[in-house]
């Protein structure tokens, strides 16, 4: 039981950090590349340090798991700089639900009832999501997160292949990230930051996407894959909040109604998965 809580203690301190990277992206003046850059540049430095060596697996699954993995955080960044912070989050969290359109294609499992259910309310609520009247900037955004939450199903696929490994593919993903990343970078015409956004930045490499890996690595090995799950989702309900608080920016009506249908929809998929599977575990971030 003490090892099962202090396992959900890391798993909240995970999705604490996560949380943090909407307000961090919307404070920091810089485009969306500069930041997805200088921030992978931390995490993977932050990231060799955790592993503690410099072998890494590298095979047809990891390096697809990378890929992945660069969709995503890439994306992701973009949409949040585009549209508001809670469309990017919860739409990115639209990914375990392409996990299921996906692994029709991978592993030929066939979805049951109940999860094309969960298919269908997900993407009611990511219609509504596309029904709010929004400029053409805000619209891109939220097909970028669309994008972003497919690049994070796809970092699920590949890394539930026994010959893959997490911890490898984020660090070549991060390492290939800011390797992207140094064309914009050398052209140097990013805003100069104040001493909040240099400490924002540093939390976002260090903290947000390096030491959060580490707690949620922790807390994973003592607490049961689907309470994990419902543990990290936090992120999206806290992400909206601090830059409500911060920013000023504040939801629409239209992101509350879609953005309730699709954690719905993923937390209903969570609990369905642990009835059918009876313990087996579907690891997520």
């Amino acid at each position: 039981m003490n090892n099962q809580k202090n396992g959900a203690i890391y798993i909240v301190m995970a999705a604490f950090l996560w949380s943090l990277n909407g307000v961090l992206i919307k404070y920091i003046p810089w485009d969306a590349m500069a930041i997805s850059g200088v921030r992978a540049f931390l995490s993977t430095i932050t990231l060799i340090l955790i592993k503690g060596s410099m072998n890494f697996k590298i095979n047809k699954h990891v390096i697809c798991a990378s890929i992945s993995y660069i969709t995503m955080g890439i994306l992701f960044v973009y949409a949040t700089k585009l549209t508001t912070a809670a469309n990017a989050i919860i739409l990115q969290y639209t990914a375990p639900i392409f996990v299921i359109i996906l692994s029709i294609i991978f592993f030929k499992s066939f979805p049951t009832k109940k999860q094309v259910f969960t298919v269908i309310l997900a993407f009611i609520g990511v219609i509504i999501f596309f029904m709010e009247k929004v400029g053409s900037g805000a619209m891109l955004g939220n097909i970028l997160a669309i994008l972003a939450g497919i690049g994070y199903s796809g970092v699920f696929i590949f890394n539930s292949y026994e010959d893959s490994n997490t911890l490898d593919a984020t660090i070549l993903g991060n390492g290939l990230i800011f390797l992207i990343s140094v064309p914009t970078l050398l052209q140097n015409n990013q805003p100069a930051l104040n001493m909040a956004g240099v400490f924002g930045i540093i939390i976002l490499g260090i903290f947000q996407m390096g030491v959060s890996y580490a707690l949620f690595s922790k807390g994973i090995e003592r607490t049961e894959s689907v309470d994990a799950s419902l543990i990290s989702m936090l992120e999206a309900i806290l992400n909206p909040i601090w830059v409500a608080l911060v920013i000023g920016e504040i939801p629409s009506i239209t992101t509350f109604i879609g953005g309730a249908l699709v954690l719905i929809a993923v937390m209903y998929n969570i609990l369905n998965g642990k009835n059918d599977n009876s313990g087996l575990e579907n690891q997520g971030q």
